[in-house]
């Protein structure tokens, strides 16, 4: 009797041995720089110790703050059965934040390498197309045209995000309080202020940069975390009607410790994973909408997904992705309604067309107002990724088939990784033997697709763990769900161990990988 109860005690906690067992490989694979970062002799991220010092503990003041926050707001939810006050929603995003930061002045040099990261051509070129390129409705008019022109990032994207780095520019720079915070913030990290900094920089990237153009820097860096953490609010909500409220704040708890979230801070790229929450949020209030016959609601929702995932797309061209994502989300979802097929087909047909007629007509008004032509951006943006892939060296289509789904899981986090894929599984099973569709496998399923459709197009071959950030929330709710189903403790403590080894991971990928030229 015994060695069976021990049987099955040690049957509920081998998935927790399993994701230790390789989270620590992981670490240990990265401290004997073995580990899996992209194709030899194509392209790799570069294994490079940070040698952060005392630094390395900075992050471990929000990641304890945020576990204590997930550990007592489930214990709350468990006893009222209610949500977060709306009060207490920024809470996580604020703990998010500051994990952010904390991720970035890891670096020795603290606010200055972070500023120079904004500063920096090579790595952010939107801002100094920004301030080159004052007159911005000039800029966007037939902006393909000038793309040839410009560099490197802002070279192959759409003009989002020089107009976002432009309106940065307006707010910041004429400010002697952002100066003077730029310059505190500057002496007490990095024993310089924005002057001394500005003459600096202008040894490596020209004359352009000025003190101001410094401090715009350091606060551009703060406002791109800032609003990127504001992703968890619409995480909460999606997950919470989807799953459910110990999931949506389960979910909160764990979007701040994806990796890649903090490891690119400062990059535009963090306001993109919001972007698809956002979208989600709003197409299930248009499914509800839909599915109790309120037209005129359905039709406002649905053009706002497509208002949303325009602007989202406007800023990259990538998000584009988006747009399938959803729209198999809401045929799954709509299908699995106890309706005739022809009541299905109008409530799809209502939805995909106030969603896509909304999005054209935004790119309608960009071309009428600007002559901004977002296809043919498109189409050069495209050859001008298309030359980068072709070498020298050459990136081959099929090693990156393989390469570029592993460098998002490992991005993303093992751990979550992990739930994830045995959340797919388990989801299946539980499909097969209830025959009951619910919203998650709808989720599931159209993640999944769009995620292989996306992969087999190879559009992206190297640096998918950036790129593909604003797929990476897609992981957790079904992470979340899988972690609910364990047995081997309260599920508040199953939710502690497993962000606190997502949390391990960000920190030793910070330590010992090189995401940036530095």
């Amino acid at each position: 009797m015994r060695d069976r109860q021990f049987m099955e005690n040690l049957a509920h906690f081998w998935p927790a041995f399993g994701i230790a067992l390789a989270t620590f490989g992981l670490i240990v694979a990265l401290m004997a720089g073995i580990a899996p970062l992209g194709v030899p002799g194509e392209w790799q991220w570069m294994l490079k110790r940070l040698n952060s010092g005392y630094k390395i503990l900075y992050p471990f003041c929000p990641i304890l703050l945020l576990g204590i926050f997930g550990f007592v707001a489930i214990k709350r939810v468990c006893i009222s059965h209610n949500g977060f006050p709306k009060s207490s929603q920024i809470l996580p995003a604020i703990l998010a934040f500051s994990l952010t930061v904390c991720i970035m002045y890891m670096h020795p040099d603290g606010p200055s390498q972070v500023t120079s990261l904004i500063l920096n051509p090579a790595s952010n070129s939107y801002y100094q197309t920004a301030v080159e390129y004052q007159d911005i409705l000039n800029l966007l008019a037939d902006y393909h045209e000038k793309m040839p022109w410009l560099i490197s990032h802002a070279k192959t994207q759409a003009p989002g995000p020089v107009i976002l780095h432009w309106l940065f520019h307006k707010i910041f720079a004429h400010s002697s309080f952002a100066m003077d915070v730029a310059d505190v913030a500057l002496f007490i990290g990095s024993g310089i202020n924005c002057h001394i900094a500005a003459n600096l920089f202008q040894n490596f990237w020209g004359g352009w940069i000025q003190p101001e153009n410094v401090a715009v820097a350091f606060w551009i860096s703060l406002t791109l975390c800032a609003m990127g953490s504001l992703a968890v609010i619409p995480l909460y909500h999606f997950v919470r009607r989807i799953v459910g409220i110990e999931a949506a704040i389960g979910s909160v708890i764990l979007f701040p410790v994806i990796p890649s979230f903090s490891l690119f801070a400062p990059s535009v790229d963090q306001l993109y994973p919001a972007v698809t929450l956002a979208v989600f949020c709003l197409a299930e209030a248009a499914i509800d909408s839909l599915l109790d016959r309120r037209t005129a609601s359905a039709s406002m929702w649905s053009a706002f997904v497509g208002l949303v995932l325009g602007i989202g797309i406007f800023c990259n061209m990538g998000l584009v992705v988006i747009l399938l994502l959803v729209t198999l989300y809401v045929w799954f979802r709509i299908i699995a309604a106890h309706e005739n097929f022809s009541k299905k087909f109008r409530n799809f047909s209502a939805f995909f067309c106030c969603m896509l007629g909304a999005m054209l007509l935004l790119f309608l008004l960009f071309w009428l107002l600007f002559r901004f032509n977002l296809l043919a951006t498109f189409l050069v943006s495209d050859a001008f990724r298309s030359e980068l892939y072709a070498g020298p060296p050459a990136r081959t289509y099929w090693k990156w088939l393989l390469w570029s789904p592993i460098d998002f899981f490992l991005f993303s986090g093992l751990p979550l990784v992990w739930l994830f894929t045995e959340g797919i599984v388990k989801d299946f099973i539980r499909l097969k033997r209830s025959r009951k569709v619910e919203p998650l496998h709808c989720f599931s399923a159209a993640f999944l697709l769009t995620f292989i459709a996306l992969d087999l197009s190879g559009k992206v071959r190297g640096e998918s763990g950036r790129m593909w950030m604003f797929l990476m929330p897609c992981l957790i709710p079904h992470a979340t769900w899988c972690l609910q189903s364990h047995k081997w403790c309260e599920f508040r403590h199953r939710l502690l161990v497993v962000f606190l080894l997502q949390a391990i991971i960000v920190v030793a990928l910070r330590e010992y990988v090189l995401v940036w030229g530095y």
